[in-house]
């Protein structure tokens, strides 16, 4: 492995950001890992790292990374605008780092995690006002809401082993901020139908909070099933409000009940040949408790996620078309914010397809991965949204000071 290459990929850690959907403009946008990379609670596999339970790095021989890049196409058709609005972005979706201490089974390491950004724009049109001075020109109002958010997490891991139970135990920290400003145009119609130089008026909201977090992690493989699960508990928080009028002054305030939810999940995996395995996953978040903004809109978020893998066994020497494996997966969750118009859930499914192509004898992997979710419903929520998402993992091991093991 490349030393140079892992520093290098470190230093991402301070350009990450996640995705974005005209859903995130609701609140702070997602506190939740949307990378495709995760093996869930109960999957282990030397070609990748699970950003779900660390209990699996124990697992590992070698050091071992991965660094996951991702590109959106959202499609957003909105029948209460009645418009539809398509936009695109790329983004570096997480990045885990293990280093084996230890062939006892002995783990340490880094996963940093870019939740969402939202970076969203709404003009509503000219809005004239009523008046009741006499012969005044027509007072016309035009706003401008710009919402900037973004949401990151990075965790420290031990992974240890004692014959086939694996555990885990993490201290990790979620920080971010929101960012909103309302800017007023106030116009004046002169006689011949054109507007005047507007004055302008705007007010800024700026909110920065930061959650620390512990957590812990167990995994059990027994002949062909394996049982996993994790739970992350915030212990310290804290959440700052600045507000900065017209007027230029600014006033910072501290939000002494602001809470951060707890979040847990748990998984089985089954090897049904030797080839062929499949994985159930379970994931709650207590977003209920979030308090920061528009509050009411949120609700507990849970996920149900399904996936199968082919994986072949093969030996160094097999054709390149062997060594390929295969993954397909479906999930099923809610959002965890309401939309506002009628405060109804919204629902999201996802289908996934995906292959891991290895590139050496140690068995590092390009994983790429193709998936579409559909993100709320007219019906119930007055817009959807359709995301198209092509993910791509580099997965790459090697040795530093420990006797290689070759897989």
């Amino acid at each position: 492995m490349n030393k140079t290459l892992v520093i290098i990929i470190l230093s991402t850690f301070f350009t990450l950001y996640g995705e974005t959907t005209i859903f995130s403009s609701l609140g702070i946008g997602d506190i939740k890992n949307n990378s495709y990379m995760n093996l869930g609670f109960a999957n282990f596999d030397s070609l990748a790292l699970s950003d779900k339970n660390f209990a699996t790095w124990s697992k590992l021989n070698n050091v071992t990374y991965n660094v996951s890049f991702s590109y959106f196409y959202n499609v957003v058709d909105d029948d209460f605008t009645s418009t539809s609005t398509n936009y695109d972005h790329l983004s570096v979706s997480g990045f885990n780092f293990a280093l084996p201490i230890s062939r006892s089974g002995h783990t340490i390491g880094l996963s940093i995690s870019p939740f969402a950004l939202s970076d969203i724009m709404t003009i509503s049109p000219k809005k004239k006002l009523e008046t009741t001075f006499p012969n005044e020109s027509e007072i016309y109002l035009e706003t401008l809401e710009t919402k900037i958010s973004s949401i990151n997490s990075a965790s420290l891991i031990y992974a240890g082993s004692i014959s086939d139970f694996s555990f885990s135990a993490s201290f990790g920290c979620t920080f971010g901020s929101v960012n909103k400003n309302m800017q007023y145009n106030f116009y004046n119609e002169s006689e011949n139908g054109s507007f005047d130089i507007p004055q302008i008026f705007s007010d800024y909201f700026e909110t920065n909070f930061y959650a620390f977090n512990f957590g812990l992690g167990t995994f059990y493989k027994f002949r062909n099933l394996s049982l996993g699960g994790s739970i992350t508990l915030p212990f310290h928080k804290s959440a700052v409000l600045i507000t900065k009028e017209n007027t230029d002054r600014k006033i910072e305030k501290n939000f002494p009940d602001f809470d951060w939810p707890l979040s847990y999940g748990f998984g089985a995996g089954y090897q049904i040949s030797k080839n062929w395995k499949t994985a159930v996953d379970f994931e709650y978040i207590e977003m209920s408790k979030i308090n920061l903004a528009q509050d009411d809109l949120y609700e507990d978020y849970f996920k149900l996620t399904s996936k199968i893998y082919y994986r072949k066994k093969y030996r160094i020497t097999a054709p390149f078309y062997e060594k390929i494996g295969y993954n397909l997966g479906f999930s099923i969750n809610n959002r965890g914010v309401k939309d506002p118009i009628y405060q109804n859930r919204i629902k999201e499914e996802t289908a996934l397809v995906g292959i891991t192509i290895p590139y050496n004898k140690q068995r590092s992997a390009l994983d790429l991965n193709f998936g579409i979710t559909k993100s709320g419903d007219k019906g119930n929520n007055l817009m959807v949204d359709y995301i198209y998402k092509l993910q791509i993992s580099l997965n790459n091991s090697g040795n530093w000071w420990l006797r290689e093991k070759e897989y």
